[in-house]
């Protein structure tokens, strides 16, 4: 890859402008098969352009444009081992802008809002009709956008961060796919929200710091509800939006750190995600539980300089 940065106006205007190459290759080998030897190659150019104005010292406004490429992977083109059949797969290409804005109104605070629109070509996606046991396929076009915003205060003893993004995922052409009970279609509509994309998360955080080198967190984080998996066709109820807390504490001295967090710590029983399919020739709902209480910790270690950043754990 290469990028280049000019300033246009110094201290006020920049431009960046840049662009990356990939290239690809998977080669798989069925050593009991050999007729389902392969290989595969994949390759792309992507550029990015971007601009940035300070009309003043505390104000950033920004746009960018960017392609991405992404070359499917052995499991993707193979989903159950080389032995089977797999789907011939084109690589995911996408395409997005974002205009933004970041801003520190006060000493401490900080606020930013962007808005994003990415359009993606032949997004991989599994679609249990073909063959056997289904295989992956490409999708014609695939829409996302929406808002990121975020704010947050630092003070001497307290600190406090809260963020919201809105993600709207829409299928952008008309897919039939496979529905539970199989072989059971399914038409998915140009503006259908896709699976497992929840348009809603919110996040807050409250931190206090009693003394020196101590910091006591509190936070949260609350997802809005989804359509589960295999429902591509928006028709079926969506799954439950959920709130999980967590709990916090860090202590540095010196050289040393250690930290305490606890997850989830209510306990809140809620399912993750959700999958449609087939018990007894009848449609199911399949869950995946969410993890319950939890806690973990850490000891690290710091070496060297002030400014040094390498640490053991």
């Amino acid at each position: 890859f290469a990028q280049v940065r000019v300033d246009l106006v110094p201290e006020r205007l920049s431009a960046t402008a840049g662009f990356r190459y990939d290239e690809n290759r998977v080669h798989y080998e069925d050593k009991f098969k050999p007729s389902e030897n392969g290989r595969v190659a994949y390759r792309r150019s992507s550029p990015r352009l971007g601009l940035s104005w300070n009309p003043s010292e505390r104000v950033t406004v920004f746009a960018a444009y960017a392609e991405a490429f992404r070359a499917p992977t052995a499991n993707e083109l193979k989903p159950f081992g080389v032995a089977f059949n797999g789907q011939p797969l084109n690589a995911v290409q996408v395409k997005q802008f974002e205009l933004g804005l970041r801003s520190s109104p006060a000493d401490g605070a900080s606020l930013s809002a962007s808005f994003f629109r990415s359009e993606a070509l032949d997004e991989i996606y599994f679609d249990s009709s073909k063959g056997s046991f289904g295989a992956n396929v490409n999708l014609p076009r695939v829409r996302r956008y929406g808002t990121e915003a975020a704010a947050g205060w630092e003070g001497e003893r307290w600190e406090a961060r809260a963020g919201h993004a809105f993600t709207r995922a829409e299928f952008m052409s008309e897919v039939t796919l496979s529905k539970a009970p199989y072989p059971a279609t399914q038409r998915a509509q140009r503006g259908d929200t896709l699976p497992m994309v929840p348009e809603h998360r919110g996040t807050l955080e409250v931190a206090y710091k009693p003394a020196a080198g101590w910091r006591l967190a509190a936070d949260g984080l609350c997802v809005g509800s989804q359509r589960v998996f295999n429902d591509e066709s928006n028709t079926e109820p969506t799954l439950p939006s959920y709130c999980v807390a967590n709990l916090g504490a860090r202590l540095e001295r010196g050289a040393w750190l250690f930290a305490l967090r606890g997850t989830n710590v209510t306990d809140a029983r809620y399912q993750a995600r959700a999958i449609l399919s087939e018990l007894s020739s009848r449609a199911q709902r399949f869950y995946v539980p969410a993890p319950g209480i939890g806690f973990d910790a850490a000891v690290a270690w710091r070496w060297g300089g002030s400014g040094a950043k390498t640490a053991r754990r």
